[in-house]
């Protein structure tokens, strides 16, 4: 869970969370991108609330786990 939590993500930056298990990571990832709907406050993105926007969702990408590309042999 989150609680009290501001920030502001600024155009043409690269972020990278750090903490240990259960800090709330994955669930900041999850709610910036509008996979999970915040049960409080807001998660805007130039004006426009992210969850459930068509709009906002086109322009935010989040890597999972998996490898982008397959591993090949060379």
């Amino acid at each position: 869970m989150l609680n009290g939590l501001y920030c502001i993500l600024e155009q043409d930056t690269i972020y990278g969370l750090f903490g240990r298990n259960g800090a709330g990571k994955t669930t900041l990832i999850d709610l910036v991108t509008g996979k999970q709907a915040p049960s409080g406050g807001l998660i805007e993105m130039d004006g426009e609330q992210v969850f459930n926007s068509e709009r906002a969702q086109r322009r935010i990408y989040s890597m999972g786990e998996r490898p982008l590309f397959p591993a090949t042999k060379g």
